[in-house]
């Protein structure tokens, strides 16, 4: 099977400092062009944060993308930050929680069919609490959540967050707990 080829950049527009979009001119693998229009933006850390063997921290948040409120692993971009620094300031504003110990499970791509953005997803252990300073905007209640009772959100269709799904199981697969 052969790949899609950008002939040219026909417009693009900059969202500020969060993310692009871009209208292509595109060569098809079988030599028609089209038009295509692509998401780029800087790379996201999810953070899975956990306290003892099976005590998650997470977020509640209200999300407009869903007309509610969402229950999350910290997560975001920092201007000017990369890796695992976006993930150790993630963490500590959105929940208070700074890390000893940060792992980077991975990198996935949000949704590669539209976007160039990934994710990456960190696990946070030796957890020291603190007091969380989240952005003006935020409106955040950090939640202890235990394993089985996210496997059972996750069950009943209850968590909607693909981020914080992808990152629970990647996690539970490194952990050895599937």
């Amino acid at each position: 099977m052969g790949h899609f080829k950008v002939v040219k950049t026909l417009e693009k527009t900059d969202y500020g400092n969060k993310f692009s979009v871009e209208k292509l001119l595109i060569e098809l693998p079988d030599g028609r062009q089209t038009e295509f229009y692509m998401r780029s933006g800087q790379d996201y850390a999810v953070v899975v944060p956990i306290l003892g063997e099976s005590t998650l921290i997470m977020v509640e948040q209200p999300r407009l993308g869903i007309e509610g409120v969402s229950l999350e692993f910290p997560m975001g971009q920092v201007d000017g930050k990369k890796g695992d620094d976006i993930a150790i300031t993630e963490l500590k504003e959105e929940t208070g929680y700074q890390a000893k110990n940060l792992i980077l499970l991975g990198k996935l791509c949000s949704s590669p069919g539209w976007s160039m953005q990934n994710a990456l997803i960190y696990l946070a252990t030796d957890l020291e609490e603190g007091r969380p300073e989240p952005e003006p905007f935020e409106q955040i209640t950090v939640r202890k959540v235990e394993i089985y009772e996210l496997k059972q959100l996750i069950r009943e269709g209850k968590m909607t967050s693909m981020p914080t799904i992808a990152a629970f199981y990647m996690y539970l697969q490194y952990a050895g707990k599937e």
